[in-house]
C-alpha cells in the first residue's frame, strides 16, 4: 500500500487593496442569448463610443460579427462579405488614429483577413483564403490577434506557416498584405498583445518542438522576438496590469485519462475505483464529481489498494457504491499562470490552476483596475457536456490568486464551458464572450 498526496488548489481568503475590503466576485447577465448549443461566440471587442463587436465561432453560415451600439446590452448581426472564408473570427483590434478595425478567420476552414472602416458595420476581405496560404508557404488554418501598432502599420500571426513566414505586415492601415522574415518567432500563436510600452507578448502554441513552444517578447513591434519562456504551453491569456507587469496563462492537455467506473463512502472515507490500471501516476486530480461532498480535499492523502482502487477521507454520511458517469481522473500537472514585473525579461509562476477538464485553458485575463485580475479558465471546448469554467481571481496584481467558487453565470442549459474574451467599456460595462451556448454576457461595475 502506497500513498500519494493531491495536488489540487481551492484557496479562500480576504484580500485588502489600498486598505479596502473586496469580496464582491463577477456576476453576469444575458446581453444576447445564441441557438441552442451553437458553439459560441470567440471573441469580442470595444471599439469605442459604445460599440462592442463579437465574433462567432461556429459553422452557422451568414452572421460571424455581431454588433452592439449600446455597451454590449442588445445585438444586431452584421452582413457577411463577399469572399468570406474560414469558420471562426478571432480578435479584433483598431487604429484609433482612423477608425479602421481588422478581424482574422479560421481554425476550421481556410482563414482570411477582414477590414471595416465604418466601426464595425460592413467589412470587406482584405486578405483571402489563397493570399494567405501563398505569405504562409503553406494553409496557415488561422490568421490570429491581428495589433495595430502604430501609425497605419499592423501585423498579424499565422496559426501555421513555413519556418520563419509567421508574421504579415500592413503597412498602408490594412488593406494590403506582406510575409516579415521572423527567424527567431519559431511558432504560430493564438493571442498578441501590445503592451504600453511597445512590447508585444505572442503566446507560441502551434509547433510540434516543445523547445520551439513558449512565451515570445518583441521589443520593437514585431520585427525580432526573444523566447522568454521555454518549453511552455502558451495559449490565449495575456495581460498587462501596469507597465512592465505582465501576465500569461498556460494550456493543459491531459495525454492519459481514467474515467471513474464506481464510488461509494463507507465510515467517512471515499472509495473510488477506476476503468484502467492508473497505479504509475504520481499525481492527479479529479476532473470532476457528481456529487461534489465526495471530492478531494486538496490537504488529504490518497491511498491505493489495488491498480485500480483507492480511498481518502471525506467527512459526510455514508454512500451506497453506484456508478459514476461524471468522474475523470486527469494524471498530468494542471496548467499555470505566470507573472513579470520586468517588462517581460523574468517570469515567476503565481498561480496553479485545477483541471477539471481533460483540455483546460486559462483563455482570458482581465485586469479591472486598482489591483483586481480576473483569469477565466477554460474546459474542454470540443465538449458540450463538459461544462467546467473554473473563475480565479487576484486583488494585489496578480501575485496571489483565489479560486471562486460561486458561479458567474448559469444559462438556459446550464453552466458555462468557457468566457472567451472579455471586453470593458467606458461605462465599467463588462462584456464576454462565451461557450457552448453563443451567450453573451454582461456585467455592470463600478470596479472597486
Amino acid at each position: 500500500m502506497k500513498t500519494v498526496a493531491l495536488f489540487m488548489i481551492v484557496v479562500a481568503m480576504t484580500i485588502f487593496v489600498n486598505g479596502e475590503k473586496n469580496d464582491e466576485i463577477l456576476t453576469f447577465k444575458t446581453a444576447y442569448a445564441g441557438a441552442e448549443l451553437s458553439d459560441a461566440f470567440s471573441s469580442i471587442f470595444y471599439a469605442g463610443s459604445g460599440v462592442v463587436l463579437a465574433g462567432k465561432r461556429s459553422n452557422t453560415y451568414g452572421h460571424r460579427i455581431y454588433r452592439s451600439a449600446d455597451h454590449g446590452y442588445t445585438w444586431d448581426t452584421t452582413p457577411e462579405p463577399s469572399g468570406y472564408s474560414g469558420a471562426h473570427v478571432y480578435f479584433f483590434d483598431k487604429n484609433n488614429a482612423t477608425n479602421v478595425i481588422v478581424t482574422g478567420t479560421g481554425d476550421t476552414g481556410s482563414p482570411c483577413l477582414l477590414r471595416s472602416t465604418d466601426m464595425g458595420q460592413t467589412w470587406n476581405v482584405v486578405l483571402s483564403a489563397s493570399d494567405a496560404s501563398q505569405l504562409a508557404g503553406r494553409d496557415p488554418n488561422a490568421i490570429f490577434s491581428p495589433l495595430s501598432v502604430g501609425g497605419n502599420r499592423w501585423i498579424a500571426c499565422f496559426r501555421n506557416a513555413d519556418p520563419g513566414k509567421h508574421i504579415i505586415e500592413s503597412t498602408d492601415d490594412g488593406v494590403s498584405w506582406h510575409s516579415i522574415s521572423t527567424p527567431t518567432l519559431k511558432a504560430g500563436c493564438r493571442r498578441m498583445i501590445l503592451t504600453s510600452m511597445g512590447h508585444i507578448l505572442c503566446a507560441g502554441c502551434f509547433n510540434q518542438s516543445n523547445s520551439n513552444r513558449g512565451l515570445y517578447l518583441s521589443q520593437d513591434k514585431g520585427t525580432t522576438w526573444i523566447q522568454v519562456i521555454d518549453n511552455w504551453d502558451s495559449f490565449a491569456g495575456l495581460a498587462e496590469l501596469q507597465k512592465g507587469v505582465y501576465l500569461a496563462g498556460s494550456f493543459h492537455f491531459a495525454s492519459s485519462s481514467s474515467k471513474i467506473s464506481s464510488v461509494k463512502r463507507v465510515n467517512n472515507r471515499v472509495y473510488v475505483t477506476l476503468d484502467k490500471v492508473m497505479d504509475s501516476v504520481k499525481r492527479f486530480e479529479i476532473g470532476s464529481m457528481s456529487d461534489p461532498t465526495m471530492n478531494i480535499d486538496s490537504s488529504v492523502e490518497v491511498t491505493y489498494h489495488n491498480a485500480t482502487t483507492f480511498s481518502y477521507p471525506s467527512v459526510g454520511p455514508d454512500v451506497k457504491e453506484r456508478s459514476e458517469n461524471t468522474g475523470v481522473i486527469l494524471p498530468e500537472s494542471p496548467c499555470t499562470i505566470y507573472r513579470s514585473q520586468d517588462a517581460g525579461a523574468s517570469w515567476n509562476k503565481v498561480a496553479t490552476v485545477v483541471a477539471y477538464s481533460k483540455l483546460t485553458y486559462v483563455r482570458e485575463i482581465r485586469y479591472l483596475g486598482n489591483g483586481l485580475v480576473y483569469a477565466f479558465v477554460a474546459g474542454n471546448e470540443n465538449s458540450w457536456a463538459d461544462r467546467a469554467l473554473q473563475v480565479y481571481r487576484s486583488q494585489d496584481y496578480g501575485v496571489t490568486w483565489e479560486h471562486i467558487t460561486q458561479e458567474i453565470y448559469v444559462g438556459k442549459y446550464g453552466r458555462l464551458n468557457s468566457v472567451y474574451q472579455t471586453a470593458l467599456t467606458d461605462t465599467n460595462t463588462l462584456v464576454a464572450a462565451t461557450q457552448p451556448d453563443s451567450d453573451i454576457i454582461i456585467h455592470v461595475g463600478p470596479f472597486h
